[in-house]
């Protein structure tokens, strides 16, 4: 996923570990055989786009951590809610 998508859909379309080590190959490759002129540009090109991967990645482990944190969070509201919903609980005084 681009470093400027935020979100995701769960992995859809990413590349498996051999899929990317063969892109990266090719993307090396060509630029190996660029003129010297071109070659550091891209090579700096390609160092700063594997930065943003690496942050992507960082990104989406960070914020799963905090969506698990808030489903934790929010479920015993949802399971009272479901009990008031559906008859099973007393009514809490201090909500109402």
């Amino acid at each position: 996923m681009p470093h400027f998508m935020a979100g995701g859909a769960g992995g859809v379309g990413q590349l498996t570990e051999n899929e990317q080590n063969e892109q990266n190959l090719k993307i090396t490759s060509a630029i190996d055989k660029m003129d010297d002129e071109l070659k550091d540009r891209f090579k700096a090109l390609y160092t700063i786009q594997s930065l943003c991967k690496d942050f992507d990645e960082e990104e989406t482990k960070e914020i799963r951590k905090l969506e698990i944190l808030y489903e934790n969070k929010y479920k015993d509201i949802y399971q009272q809610r479901e009990r008031i919903i559906n008859s099973k609980d007393t009514l809490p005084d201090e909500i109402i």
